[in-house]
């Protein structure tokens, strides 16, 4: 396409191939659940193989043992299987057509460690919109079944990584998807940094400064893509020693396994990543927002955390992570997951999408929105009756369906007269009925005198006021 991550529309993988005569099947192999603790059933799935020649299909699976040992082999199209012991397995699908020709597909089960059950919830604020300068608090949960969790302190909240960014309107989902990895890197070597602040290493290192020992930069550096290094320096950690950075000697430390002293290295080594190294927000708490100025307010929150497990039964760790987003609370009309009786219209500058309702009842939704304390829709409008011969009319809120809960309905908005060239939006004011939670929300169009044809206005915008203190009032109210 035209340029990375900018979500551009002609922005697309193409692959041609040719072949002559028969064509081998497409495989398509998932299982629902590759890694977890045994007995660990999982069932798989074939669905989305095809043959481009539609020729009839023979399936076969292979369940093979770490070293190849074949455990079981069945001919079904979507089959199950539990694997009793903790190991590595993989398992092997074989598509076969009505002319011999195969395709095979290989995926990997990891039985013997479940990964961790993750949770981000904002337990103060609203879940669908962020609010600059209006603090919100948060809390993590985290719980594994070999390590146990935040709440019985077997898990520590220092390896639990935690992070808000704001990002800017037209930043791509790939690039939260960037931001997401970062903190999973962060969780990833938690372990290691708290193993390293038990024990006696800062009285000869610091991460960026030089001390009687090499500064941890330093050593990151030096080993920087040497496959050998974590066995090596895990190996001195524990033995102790000297010579490579001068004549002071480092003393032994017996009493860590090698697992711990591995941990400690990986952390060492991970320093020079300034994600790795940088600090967390802790696991509960409370956080304000606060946008530069000159950076548009349109963009979204987005929360991050991540918890690396200690790996069980010689499986390794498993990485959890959890991405919960917040968008800005004023809303483009265009953006409605749902509609009906509606026409749209781009306009090319400032580029937007306007929604046109074309009838009496015509509606736009939006899914899941969290309500609590929303206490006021303001609607950006146009009436003109000149370009739109507009007929007017009210917007009705209602929750869950088109034909649901009504929560609040406009005045009437009035046709603009005469030929404006560039019309300016009435802003429309509607008080809510106090609802909690998530709900869909349907923005009816009503005007039952209009005569069929006849479009009612534009809905250019909504915005979700929200009001701090009706949440206050909620919490005092269920005390």
């Amino acid at each position: 396409g035209t340029a990375w991550f900018q979500g551009n529309d002609d922005a697309r993988l193409v692959r041609i191939e040719y072949n002559s005569g028969n064509r081998k099947p497409h495989v398509q192999l998932v299982a629902d659940k590759p890694k977890g603790a045994v007995p660990l059933l999982v069932h798989f799935s074939s669905k989305g193989t095809q043959d481009p020649d539609l020729d009839e299909l023979k399936y076969e699976w292979k369940f093979l043992a770490s070293d190849g040992a074949a455990l079981k082999t069945v001919m079904e199209t979507n089959p199950s299987f539990t694997f009793d012991k903790p190991g590595i397995y993989k398992v092997q699908l074989t598509v076969t057509d009505a002319k011999g020709e195969a395709s095979t597909s290989v995926t990997e089960i990891r039985a013997g460690n479940e990964p961790p059950s993750f949770s981000f919830d904002i337990t103060r604020g609203n879940k669908t919109f962020f609010y600059i300068d209006q603090p919100f608090s948060y809390e993590v949960k985290v719980s594994d079944k070999e390590d146990g969790s935040l709440e019985n302190r077997g898990i520590s909240p220092d390896q639990v990584s935690v992070s808000i960014d704001y990002l800017e309107a037209g930043i791509d989902k790939a690039e939260i998807a960037l931001g997401h990895q970062q903190a999973e890197v962060t969780g990833k070597f938690a372990a290691g940094k708290k193993l390293m602040g038990e024990s006696d290493c800062k009285s000869c290192h610091i991460i960026d400064k030089k001390s009687i020992g090499p500064m941890y930069k330093q050593i990151a550096a030096k080993y920087k893509g040497d496959p050998s290094a974590v066995e090596k320096l895990a190996s001195k950690v524990i033995n102790g020693g000297g010579g490579v950075w001068g004549e002071t000697v480092m003393a032994a430390h017996p009493q860590l396994s090698l697992t711990d002293a591995k941990e400690i290295v990986n952390y060492i080594l991970s320093v020079s990543d300034s994600a790795a190294a940088g600090s967390s927000l802790p696991t509960r708490g409370s956080y304000k927002l606060r946008i530069p100025k000159g950076i548009s307010d349109h963009g979204v929150v987005v929360l991050k955390a991540a918890y690396t497990d200690r790996g069980a039964n010689s499986i390794p760790s498993i990485t959890a992570e959890k991405v919960m987003v917040l968008r800005s609370p004023s809303v483009p009309a265009g953006s409605a997951d749902v509609s009906n009786g509606i026409q749209k219209f781009k306009l090319p500058n400032p580029p937007i999408e306007l929604v046109i309702g074309m009838s009496h009842l015509a509606y736009v939704g939006f899914n899941q929105i969290d309500l609590t304390g929303i206490e006021q829709l303001v609607f950006a409008v146009l009436a003109p009756e000149g370009q739109l011969h507009a007929a007017g009319g009210t917007l009705e809120v209602r929750i869950d369906s088109p034909t649901g809960s009504v929560i609040g309905e406009t005045p009437t908005i009035v046709p603009i007269k005469g030929n404006v060239t560039l019309p300016v939006p009435q802003m429309i004011k509607v008080k809510l009925i106090s609802t909690e939670g998530p709900h869909d929300i349907y923005l009816i169009f009503k005007n039952e005198k209009s005569p069929a044809g006849q479009a009612l206005f534009i809905l250019l915008n909504t915005q979700f006021i929200y009001n701090p203190a009706s949440e206050s009032r909620r919490v005092v109210s269920s005390r």
